[in-house]
């Protein structure tokens, strides 16, 4: 195999490492190597021909401005993240038809993802809901999610492009991920922040495709999700 991140192990090893990383690193360090290597021997991987290619992704991993607007992770200090927060909240009743039901009021949403909401098949579910963020943090007073994803989506960059992105997105029920990471965002912004709007507060979902981040293209790599103020109207529903 070759040296660039594309070569690099792909499966849940490799996430694991990816991620295991990502929950040591501080940003606004340059200086990373150390925690790199130290990872790369943990999981299995210390002769990696790609370990070059590992440290210049998660460097321009730093740098690749997430927003338009700008807004980068090395801006963000400790104090103003939270690496792996988990979140509970409490559930009415759940099943496919519901679901659907909610997300086809949401009218925003692709309609290939309301579809595969048609196609669900799980018990219904009642009581909580629990999981983890990757990262949670606050940047100029909004609010933000980022998701690490470590999928392989081929060997160029050009593959990770935003429609690209969105093909794995919907592949993955990632759509439905974020929109309940949104949602937890939402219930623990609302008990925390007097005052708290959702417009002004939260700004959204970061889906990082880790192997083609480009500080230089930050079309590539970066998918940002932001559930429109009537489709987070709606899914507060699922939590009422």
């Amino acid at each position: 195999g070759g040296d660039t991140i594309f070569d690099f192990a792909r499966g849940a090893r490799a996430g694991d490492f990816f991620h295991a990383v990502l929950e040591q690193l501080d940003f606004a360090n340059p200086e990373f190597q150390p925690l790199i290597d130290n990872q790369l021997k943990w999981h299995g991987f210390a002769g990696t021909k790609c370990r070059k290619a590992l440290l210049d992704t998660f460097q321009h991993l730093r740098q690749v401005p997430l927003l338009p607007s700008g807004l980068s992770l090395r801006e963000i200090p400790r104090e103003k993240r939270i690496v792996e927060p988990e979140f509970t909240f409490r559930l009415n009743r759940l099943d496919p038809a519901r679901l659907h039901d909610v997300f086809a009021r949401a009218e925003v949403e692709p309609r290939a993802f309301q579809a595969s909401l048609g196609r669900l098949r799980f018990d219904p579910v009642e009581g909580f809901l629990r999981g983890f963020i990757d990262l949670f943090f606050e940047h100029d007073g909004r609010y933000y999610i980022a998701d690490w994803k470590s999928n392989w989506l081929g060997y160029h960059r050009e593959d990770y492009r935003r429609d690209q992105m969105a093909a794995a997105m919907l592949h993955h029920n990632y759509y439905l991920q974020a929109d309940l990471y949104a949602l937890a965002a939402d219930l623990f912004l609302r008990q925390q922040i007097a005052n708290y709007d959702y417009r002004r507060d939260f700004g959204g979902v970061f889906y990082v495709f880790l192997r083609g981040v480009d500080r230089n293209d930050a079309t590539r790599g970066i998918f940002h999700r932001r559930p429109s103020d009537s489709t987070m109207a709606i899914l507060r529903e699922l939590a009422a």
